[in-house]
């Protein structure tokens, strides 16, 4: 299998696949999927192993299989898997001029209707950016990303989304330093987006996937006194709030983990507000979903980890002692 239809092209549009090639490639990925036979699964990985050193543009063929909305789905995913693990292998024929190209298309697949294609979309994403690109080289990727969030319909934002978090964990996995375009982009970007979607006045899945996108940054400890996003704490506080008020069950999980999380690294910082704490705690304690209820369980070992709960306790005294004293005063004015 040899080609030589890829001259340089500058764009998805001007490419030509030689169809033999194309139809032998299809026909391998359909086997493929079609039969566990081992025999079958031999010949397949034969063409694959053909294909990848062999034919110079082998990732604009899988790349126009995976965006190929008249073959099977599977077929298609099978193909963008497969282009995934193209880019991660740093195979010799992936030209700058070739990866330019998929990540000029790629993005149109984020939008595609089918879950699974948006899935494999956004790991080819995420593929680009810590096999090669990074997002020093490749900042586009976060900006063109959100602004599939605000326009999008449902889809749209589920694969724009999954795609941001698999790129927010593997920066945090390997954390660099606060001046980094990564943080840089959160900071006047990400984070905002992210406190808008969290008020209640947003009713979409942006809710949700907002509060995970916290969640990670949270357990991370970006929003502890020595973190990175310190000076953000209280628009994060106040979304808390909003979400505490949620009734998914998925969303209440994340509050009850970052609350418990916060209680332990910030506890100065939300002293005054250990009241609404511990009532929200004592509902989702009672919770009829088991994964809400066992999350808020882990928060009372942690709020009476080094007596903090006898500080709480003798705040209380204090206060109501104030109270009764300044009530005292006023019986005896009058």
């Amino acid at each position: 299998m040899h080609n030589s239809c890829y001259e340089n092209s500058n764009s998805y549009m001007e490419w030509k696949p030689n169809e033999k090639i194309y139809k032998t490639i299809n026909e391998a990925l359909t086997s493929s999927c079609n039969s566990s036979n081992n025999n079958v699964q031999i010949e397949v990985t034969k063409v694959l192993k053909d294909l990848n050193e062999n034919v110079s543009d082998a990732a604009l063929y899988l790349l126009h299989i995976f965006m190929n909305k008249q073959e099977k789905n599977d077929v298609r995913q099978v193909g963008g898997l497969l282009l995934k693990n193209y880019i991660n292998s740093k195979n010799k024929f992936l030209t700058i001029d070739i990866l330019k190209i998929i990540k000029n298309e790629i993005f149109k697949l984020v939008e595609d209707e089918v879950k699974e294609i948006r899935n494999t979309s956004g790991s080819v994403i995420t593929t680009i950016l810590t096999k090669y690109e990074g997002i020093d080289k490749w900042p586009e990727a976060l900006y063109n990303l959100l602004l599939l969030i605000e326009r999008g319909n449902n889809d749209v934002v589920d694969g724009a989304f999954r795609a941001i978090i698999i790129i927010i964990e593997d920066e945090l996995m390997n954390r660099k330093s606060a001046d980094s375009l990564f943080f840089q982009f959160c900071k006047t970007q990400l984070l905002q987006k992210l406190f808008s979607f969290c008020t209640p006045q947003e009713k979409s899945i942006k809710k949700k996937y907002a509060a995970e996108c916290l969640d990670l940054f949270i357990t991370s400890s970006c929003f502890t006194t020595n973190g990175v996003f310190n000076e953000y704490f209280p628009q994060l506080w106040e979304c808390l709030g909003y979400l505490a008020s949620e009734e998914d069950t998925q969303i209440l999980k994340i509050v009850v983990t970052c609350m418990t999380i916060i209680t332990d690294s910030r506890y100065a910082s939300i002293f005054t507000n250990l009241d609404a704490i511990i009532q929200f705690m004592v509902n989702a304690t009672n919770s009829s979903d088991r994964k809400v209820q066992l999350e808020a369980l882990e928060f009372w070992p942690v709020f009476i980890k080094d007596r903090s709960y006898i500080a709480y306790s003798n705040y209380n005294n204090n206060h109501n002692n104030h109270n009764n004293h300044n009530n005292h005063n006023n019986s005896n004015n009058n």
